[in-house]
């Protein structure tokens, strides 16, 4: 007898749901939908699925792309039952990471989410030049993705995630533990981003970008960016007194699972950093082993637009510039990308006349670190969170001796520097 295809197609996989079944017995798993914050028991068939949810129509034939995710889940949980067991990376070979940062870039793309964010930047990109007097009808080579067409790219970016793997196996790989009676959560986007720095993006390949990918209650794989290591050894090379013992225990401890591959509780409550994470990031479901989801509701209370998430993606104003960040502190900073890490430096002034990017500034110690870091990648002028001047491949010049000390930043291309002061030259001519 031939085996009849089901119909229920999971984006969350049933191995990962399995272990957030209620008493472990693999039956059922408590669901809390952010829409209306009722929670109830559901089967792990019905739980983080849609009927049809791979299928697509090819040429006028319905084709579904289900099967290409069994060898992924199997994969998927003979690594998860490792961890479990083992409640360590240590033993896991380079080859072994490399398939969890694999199957972490599946689960990825194989969520509602991926597919709803299309939609969500299409209309936004129509609102966008709608606000700005322009008929979307009368732009050539665009029109909205259909459903089907979204399911078409979900197939493509299942089939060419190379590059999302990759980027996942160049970060520090963590095993991060619960500690107490608090348990994680996971939700109908388990994959969840973080950037702690206040200049941060959130993106795979960010600087600083942390990922979080809770596997069971009591176990999430977190990747963090390498400059993130460097951050926590240059804080740990810090004399005793210029670091609070317990941030230096932590930092000791987190540094230590990056090398040893040792779980770690991360923080003091990590757990309910990595739950309020799956909230804020979830499309619409909470998959959890008990029904005590009231940190849930308090965390949608203060924040009702994270009931019923589309996408995370927002198409700015045309011409509007781009938003503020509102974690920057307020003033002027530089924020300079270097070849292995990141630097916010505090500037006391910045000419705004100049072709280049000059200020001043009293940070010598930052300064310094950031001179050992090159080539340099980028450099932005914060003022007052907002983004005022970026320039990209780029070098440092300190301008003379004085305090606070006068530096420039300029090109790598001399004959762009060159092009760069001839055209305000001219300009200055025709005003």
């Amino acid at each position: 007898m031939v085996a009849t295809e089901s119909k229920k197609h999971h984006y969350v996989p049933r191995s990962v749901l399995k272990r957030f079944s209620i008493e472990g017995a693999g039956k059922q798993v408590y669901v809390f939908d952010k829409t209306n914050s009722r929670a109830w028991p559901s089967a792990i068939l019905d739980a983080g699925s849609e009927n049809q949810f791979n299928t697509v129509e090819v040429n006028g034939e319905r084709v579904s792309f289900e099967d290409a995710f069994h060898d992924v889940d199997d994969r998927l949980a003979v690594l998860l039952d490792r961890l479990s067991t083992e409640r360590s990376l240590a033993n896991f070979r380079p080859t072994d990471r490399h398939d969890l940062a694999d199957l972490t870039a599946v689960q990825i793309v194989r969520t509602k989410l991926a597919r709803t964010s299309m939609l969500a930047v299409a209309e936004g990109f129509i609102q966008a030049v709608t606000d700005a007097g322009i008929d979307p009808a009368t732009i050539s080579n665009f029109s909205m993705p259909t459903d089907q067409a979204t399911r078409l790219v979900a197939r493509a970016m299942l089939a060419e995630r190379d590059g999302l793997c990759e980027a996942l196996a160049t970060k520090r790989l963590v095993l991060v533990k619960a500690s107490g009676e608090r348990r994680f959560w996971t939700s109908d986007n388990p994959v969840a981003m973080f950037n702690t720095f206040p200049y941060g993006e959130l993106g795979l390949s960010s600087p600083g970008i942390e990922i979080y990918y809770p596997f069971s209650p009591t176990l999430c794989l977190a990747f963090f960016c390498p400059s993130i290591e460097l951050k926590i050894r240059e804080a740990l090379a810090q004399p005793s007194h210029a670091l609070p013992s317990e941030m230096r225990a932590r930092f000791a401890a987190i540094h230590n699972a990056m090398v040893t591959g040792e779980a770690t509780t991360l923080a003091v409550d990590a757990v309910g950093f990595v739950n309020e994470l799956q909230v804020r990031r979830s499309s619409r479901f909470l998959y959890a082993t008990t029904d005590q989801v009231s940190f849930a509701k308090e965390i949608l209370a203060r924040d009702e637009g994270l009931r019923n998430i589309v996408g995370h993606t927002q198409v700015g104003r045309m011409g509007g510039g781009l938003p503020r960040k509102p974690n920057m502190p307020p003033g002027l900073w530089l924020v300079i990308y270097g070849r292995l890490n990141h630097h916010m430096l505090a500037i006391e002034e910045w000419d705004e006349q100049s072709r280049f990017i000059e200020v001043t500034t009293s940070d010598v110690g930052t300064l310094a670190m950031l001179l050992r870091d090159q080539p340099l990648q980028q450099a932005t002028v914060f003022q007052d969170g907002a983004e005022r001047r970026r320039m990209r491949e780029i070098k440092i010049e300190l301008i003379g001796r004085a305090t606070p000390q006068p530096i420039r930043i300029i090109h790598n291309d001399d004959g762009l520097n060159a092009l760069v002061a001839d055209l305000r030259t001219l300009v200055r001519g025709l005003r």
